[in-house]
């Protein structure tokens, strides 16, 4: 190859890279935060601040694939903006994407080709938004390809190493998405397709599979709770709407039309043709005629016809599309990567071909001779058709990257994207607005935020923009509960929060055009609106923020310093709200434990009531934590554990003053643990909480 042809390849790959980084990293923070990234992203904080091993499979427990949170993880962590971080992820996602795409096709098709796919990767507005958004499909994508590439390459030659890659690709997969479980099936038919000799190694392929399985089984093993009980998976519910197939498949069939625009999707479904043409030529003919542009052959000796790579890329795409449909009963338009960037081998392969015809024109049109006017009018011609395959693309791109309310979003029943990103309940939109007032509140005084606790927006997103800590407090309701029946249950931090005078706020996503508003208000009287903000382009989408009104129930007593049960348990507080009694009755009172570190053991606690010797009792109940519902071998680090009891008082009790003592004891040794309070032993093995009457009858 000459030195010409060496720095135009140069100069395309370096105008491709650079085009991929300005179009991925520019107004990178543009459109807001998601509710399809906020949960994800969620998972991932709570493995970076993993109090033990088991916040690491909190995803699992969510019934979804661990393996985008574990990246998120430490990615998060490098930036003070977690979402600017986590799109960072994606981008790189996205760069090793664009570098299989290129492999891949230049294996499959030759470098002309692979220039080509690149150039429809980075252009097309499918994977400019994914690759732009933390989501896990862009980490899928590229691992799906990884596994191809890893394939083709062991079907050549398949050594022990080779497997194993293939077997750690697979197994990556895996742990991204249930959606990868499809390629186990279609690994064998590419190898026929391909390298059909490459079967007879098949005990070769069976350790990848093994190895994969192993990587896998990661998902089902918690080193500390035992086996994960997770959900129902995705394709057992998916066969319950098989029926609804041929919508989905319609759905991405249009999402496609839209994120790749026509011109690319005319250039697959004509590149399909020519293939298929260009096998029947050969079986046809008896001289096979090699097709070639620039110096570049289509199909080469040692790679396989044209035909066979076309084969490859339209298998892979199919059964992705067929993992889709099987664990997604909606299909999103983050699903259509997985499906479509197999394909771009073949887009590639096909704008070459079409740039090649256009090439040829201007000499069927004038039949000048002239090499240097025929060389020109060639060029001209090639780049009016590269222009118009790449214009729709552009336009949509620049909509993207300038201002995403205007961009031409795919919408359809059950698949609006609009919705998604802009102007719906998982958009967003003005959530910043509110994080910053949240914030400046919170460095003033303390604060609990609440929100319904459902997956996505509000929820998530308050997490991941407005961080954790002891202020402010974060605090899911059950949908529609009012927040003070949430409160009565006197569970958790923000009950803490609030009984020490903590500012409360709720975060609504009124999705009903005021319905939502007027029903808050009717279930929380008094709460306050002292923030709106609306979404764009939907007047009825609107997020609110209010101050509510809360009357402490006034007998919690909040120990500082708290005691401390050995050294993994503390006594936050507790509270007594009666001191009168008489005989018979039951004294009821709560106590508010929190988990300084993970348990050694599971103990019991005693409450006890006792006169000034604490050998002679008057009531006494022993029991675990929250009755035998949440024993100290299940507390983590920072739990908070309210823990409430009633404790009878003998009938034969004489009137008199009476103790209320508590401890913690190790049931099967009967030995208790010792009390220390700011760190220096009390001199006893139980905590006073205070004193009762016991009325004369």
């Amino acid at each position: 190859m000459n030195a010409k042809v060496v720095w135009s390849w140069r100069s395309a790959t370096l105008a491709i890279v650079t085009l991929f980084l300005v179009t991925r990293l520019y107004n990178l923070t543009l459109l807001p935060l998601s509710g399809g990234e906020a949960t994800p992203l969620t998972w991932a904080l709570q493995a970076q601040q993993a109090r033990d091993w088991s916040d690491w499979l909190a995803v699992v427990r969510e019934a979804a694939q661990p393996l985008h949170s574990w990246l998120l993880a430490p990615v998060i962590s490098l930036a003070p903006d977690r979402v600017l971080a986590a799109r960072l992820l994606a981008v790189a996602s996205g760069a090793v994407m664009l570098a299989l795409v290129v492999a891949l096709t230049r294996r499959l098709f030759g470098r002309a080709a692979a220039c080509a796919a690149a150039l429809v990767y980075v252009c097309a507005p499918l994977t400019l938004l994914h690759d732009r958004l933390a989501l896990p499909a862009a980490l899928l994508a590229a691992l799906s390809l990884l596994v191809l590439w890893r394939l083709l390459v062991w079907c050549e030659q398949p050594t022990t190493w080779r497997t194993g890659a293939l077997g750690l690709a697979l197994g990556l997969a895996l742990l991204t998405s249930l959606q990868a479980l499809v390629l186990l099936f279609v690994v064998p038919g590419v190898v026929a397709l391909w390298q059909p000799a490459a079967l007879r190694r098949w005990w070769s392929l069976a350790n990848a599979y093994l190895l994969a399985g192993l990587l896998f089984s990661v998902v089902f093993t918690d080193p500390l709770a035992g086996i994960v009980a997770a959900p129902a998976s995705g394709p057992v519910a998916a066969a319950a709407v098989a029926p609804d197939w041929i919508t989905n498949v319609r759905s991405l069939a249009a999402a496609a039309w839209t994120y790749l625009t026509w011109p690319f999707v005319v250039l697959l479904g004509g590149a399909l043709v020519a293939v298929g043409a260009a096998e029947l030529r050969h079986r046809l003919t008896t001289e096979h005629t090699e097709w070639s542009d620039a110096g570049n052959r289509v199909t080469r000796a040692n790679t396989g016809s044209a035909w066979r790579g076309g084969g490859v890329c339209l298998l892979w795409s199919t059964g992705s599309a067929v993992g889709v449909l099987i664990n997604e009963p909606v299909p999103t338009a983050a699903d259509l990567v997985f499906v479509v960037v197999p394909a771009f081998p073949l887009v590639g392969w096909g704008l070459v071909q079409l740039i090649a015809a256009a090439r040829r024109l201007p000499a069927l049109v004038s039949r000048a001779e002239p090499i240097a006017v025929n060389a020109v009018a060639q060029n001209t011609v090639a780049g009016i058709v590269l222009g118009a395959c790449i214009a729709p693309a552009v336009v949509w791109d620049r909509s993207l990257l300038t201002d995403p309310t205007r961009v031409a979003w795919h919408d359809c029943p059950g698949f609006s994207d609009r919705a998604r990103y802009v102007e719906g309940r998982q958009s967003g939109y003005g959530l910043g607005e509110i994080v910053d007032r949240l914030r400046a509140t919170a460095e003033r005084q303390r604060v609990v935020v609440f929100t319904a606790d459902t997956a996505g927006l509000p929820r998530d997103g308050v997490r991941v923009l407005l961080g954790d800590g002891q202020n402010p407090v974060l605090a899911p309701v059950p949908p529609g509960m009012p927040v003070a029946e949430r409160l009565a249950q006197r569970g958790g931090r923000a009950y803490q929060a609030a009984s020490t005078g903590a500012t409360l706020f709720y975060l609504l996503d009124d999705d009903h055009g005021g319905a939502g508003d007027q029903e808050f208000r009717q279930a929380n009287p008094g709460a306050r609106v002292i923030q709106r903000v609306g979404k764009p382009g939907n007047a009825s989408h609107r997020l609110v923020l209010y101050e509510l009104p809360w009357q402490p129930p006034g007998d919690d007593r909040w120990l500082d310093p708290a005691p401390h049960f050995g050294e993994r348990i503390a006594l936050a507080g507790y509270a007594l709200p009666a001191t009168t009694y008489r005989a018979g009755d039951a004294v009821r009172f709560t106590l508010f434990w929190e988990a300084l570190a993970m348990p050694a053991n599971s103990y019991t606690v005693f409450t006890h009531i006792v006169a000034d010797d604490p050998t002679q009792k008057i009531g006494q109940r022993d029991q675990l934590p929250v009755a035998g519902k949440h024993p100290t071998s299940t507390w983590r680090r920072g739990d908070f554990i309210t823990d409430s009891y009633a404790v009878p008082i003998d009938p034969n009790t004489r009137p008199g003053s009476y103790h209320v003592i508590v401890g913690l004891y190790r049931f099967e040794t009967l030995e208790r643990l010792p009390i220390t309070l700011d760190g220096e032993p009390v001199g006893g093995d139980f905590y006073a909480l205070g004193k009762i009457v016991v009325a004369a009858r």
